[in-house]
């Protein structure tokens, strides 16, 4: 696998695992409450309140370092960890099970959970295969002279655009569409 397959596949996932954790993050109480349902004994409901996000975070951390496989080992163990927590709450609740994963606590088919897990896990594997450790900036550096221009339209387009959706999406949510 190419160096630059592997940035990109890691990019995906640090990017997944960073929405995730500051999902939970920003949004704890919803967090909270999609946990809950799971019915997890006190103590490792009580851990994984505080361990889930910080451990999400620790994925984007070793790629951003350069330590891909041990990245891809991190995915594969959480997205594990996961479906079986999805499998442990259907057995409870139903074909429906909440996630909290990336913001507001919804209810979904648990096999579009699994699915979604396979996914992100197949990516990881496919990154413990390549078996090669890229920093996920190597090869980035700071723009030359001839580059500027280009560069600052590209982080004034970036941001405007953000700022686009922010704003589309708060008048969304207020009501004002």
């Amino acid at each position: 696998m190419s160096p630059l397959t592997v940035q990109i596949l890691a990019a995906v996932l640090s990017v997944v695992f960073a929405w995730s954790a500051c999902a939970k993050l920003l949004r704890v109480q919803e967090w909270f409450a999609a946990l809950a349902a799971y019915r997890l004994p006190g103590p490792l409901e009580r851990t994984a309140r505080v361990a889930v996000p910080v451990v999400e975070l620790l994925v984007p951390t070793l790629f951003v370092v350069g330590n891909v496989r041990a990245g891809a080992a991190l995915v594969v163990a959480l997205v594990g960890t996961f479906s079986l927590a999805v499998l442990r709450a259907r057995s409870l609740e139903g074909d429906r099970v909440p996630c909290g994963c990336f913001g507001r606590a919804k209810v979904r088919d648990y096999r579009l959970l699994l699915v979604r897990n396979s996914i992100l896990g197949a990516l990881a594997a496919a990154l413990l295969l390549a078996g090669e450790d890229v920093a996920l900036f190597d090869g980035v550096g700071a723009p030359n002279s001839s580059e500027f221009v280009p560069v600052t339209l590209s982080v004034m387009g970036l941001l405007a655009a953000g700022w686009a959706v922010w704003a589309a999406g708060s008048s969304f949510r207020k009501g004002q569409h």
